[in-house]
C-alpha cells in the first residue's frame, strides 16, 4: 500500500527548531539531523504500523542519531507527522496536537 505524507505546519517548525539549533553548534549536524527525519520519514512509509499505538491514535519513532521523536497518526491510506519533538520535551505538546 503507498501512504501519502502530510506534515502538519506545527511539526515543520519542530523540524525547522532543531535544524537551526544543531546548525548554531555546526552546520554539518544540521545536515544530518535533517538526513536523519528523512531516514525515518521513509521508514514510517514503508510500514507505518510496525510502531505501536502510544495514545490514543498516535505512533512514534525515535531517532536514532538525535534525541528526537517523530509522532504520526495512520488516517487510512494517509500519514499526518503531528509532532517532531526532543525526548525531553512534555508529552502534553504533542498529544495536544491531535485536534
Amino acid at each position: 500500500m503507498n501512504f501519502q505524507l502530510t506534515v502538519r505546519p506545527k511539526a515543520e517548525e519542530d523540524i525547522e527548531f532543531g535544524r537551526d539549533f544543531y546548525n548554531d553548534i555546526r552546520p554539518q549536524l544540521s545536515f544530518d539531523f535533517l538526513l536523519e527525519i528523512d531516514k525515518c520519514i521513509e521508514l514510517i512509509l514503508s510500514n507505518p504500523f510496525r510502531r505501536a499505538i502510544e495514545f490514543k491514535e498516535i505512533r512514534r519513532l525515535h531517532l536514532q542519531r538525535f534525541p528526537y521523536v517523530i509522532s504520526y497518526i495512520v488516517e487510512g491510506e494517509s500519514i499526518v507527522v503531528i509532532a517532531v519533538t526532543h525526548n525531553r520535551r512534555q508529552s502534553r505538546k504533542w498529544k495536544s496536537r491531535l485536534t
